[in-house]
């Protein structure tokens, strides 16, 4: 597996994509029998049609991960193929085939991928605190739902909500959920790239019927309704970038299964309505950049913070290290390396050593 990656890097510079059609790719499989090397020859045309979408950074980190999962579903991509060259090869069968592979961005793991890769995979952390209970305690049910659907999308670095908490209490967190101004403040630390809290409540009372006289009785069953509002932060600048609410209800003569049930129904709904807020950031075209350079004081390194803020379409920049005179910034932006580079060195007081661009990685001394 690891030692296509390379081929894969290759295969994605020789493809153009129609992202709301079929990409035709002729490859070459082989197999014990005829089937079998079709087979493999759909996979390795999957195999090109998705290095299109990876940049070197993001393969390198998690393409044992996530490369496995698409190409065990190959086939599902696939929307014909055609063999044009066969023949048995030293008691094996090698096949040349046409392949239409799917590359309509509704298709699941496709639109998944599209929307890691464009964020990045940015560390995300979920906290979902009960309502009207003191002291704040978390409901792992909702929790659990909520982070379950974040790593079937192959978001890979879903950051345990009892990190967060060793940082901030729960009922810290409760209070900066109970802030209506939009925004809050969190620790230096920068843990995640986005903290999404939320609240959980449920409100249970007896089912009613018909009395048989006009009017209406309890009945053995329990009705529940599950709510849950959520509110999605961008960590490094407390900005709320947004907040939903659903429901969920559900029957049973036992109030516990009742409550249980309802939360599910919520925490579902919940977790669409999440993932739908990632793929609208997603389509905003935010990339992470990473700016690996060396200079002779921090003074220098905050000025190029401030002139990488003052470019137009810089989102953020975060200092992730500084040691012995060599340090690292990670952007997200919607401007490209390149065009990053050139602003900075026609906008800036200091001057910039441009040593070389390697994907979305910048290396550059500071004078």
């Amino acid at each position: 597996m690891k030692k296509k990656i390379l081929s894969l890097l290759l295969g994605s510079m020789l493809f153009a994509m129609n992202p709301a059609s079929a990409q035709e790719v002729t490859v070459d499989g082989v197999g014990i029998d005829r089937a079998s090397a079709l087979r493999d020859a759909e996979r390795n045309a999957v195999e090109v049609v998705v290095g299109t979408f990876i940049d070197s950074r993001t393969v390198v980190s998690q393409a044992v991960v996530m490369l496995d999962d698409i190409y065990s579903k190959s086939h599902g991509f696939v929307r014909n193929s055609r063999v044009i060259n066969e023949y048995p090869e030293n008691g094996s069968y090698r096949v040349t085939a046409t392949v239409d592979v799917d590359t309509n961005p509704d298709a699941k793991l496709i639109d998944s991928l599209t929307t890691v890769m464009r964020l990045n995979d940015p560390r995300i952390s979920v906290i979902i605190l009960k309502e009207n209970v003191s002291p704040a305690q978390n409901d792992d049910l909702t929790e659990s739902v909520l982070n379950e659907k974040l790593l079937d999308l192959n978001f890979s670095h879903v950051v345990d909500a009892d990190h967060i908490i060793k940082l901030y209490n729960a009922d810290l967190l409760n209070a900066k959920f109970n802030d209506v101004r939009g925004k809050t403040d969190f620790n230096n630390d920068h843990v995640v790239d986005y903290l999404v809290i939320g609240k959980s409540e449920l409100d249970t009372m007896n089912a009613q019927i018909p009395d048989g006289k006009g009017g209406l009785k309890n009945s053995i069953m329990q009705n529940t309704q599950a709510n849950i509002t959520l509110k999605i932060y961008k960590y490094e600048t407390g900005d709320i970038i947004g907040t939903f609410h659903v429901e969920g209800s559900s029957n049973d003569n036992s109030a516990k299964r009742a409550e249980k049930r309802a939360m599910e129904i919520a925490a579902t709904r919940a977790a669409d309505k999440l993932e739908e807020k990632f793929k609208k950031l997603g389509a905003n075209n935010i990339q992470g950049i990473q700016i690996i350079f060396t200079a002779s004081d921090y003074a220098k390194v905050e000025q190029l913070v401030r002139d990488l803020q003052n470019i137009s379409g810089v989102e953020s920049a975060t200092i992730r290290k500084f040691e012995g005179g060599r340090g690292m910034i990670e952007l997200d932006s919607t401007q490209n390396p390149r065009t990053i580079v050139a602003l900075l060195r026609s906008n800036s007081k200091q001057t910039y050593f441009v040593d070389g661009i390697t994907g979305n990685t910048i290396n550059l001394s500071i004078s």
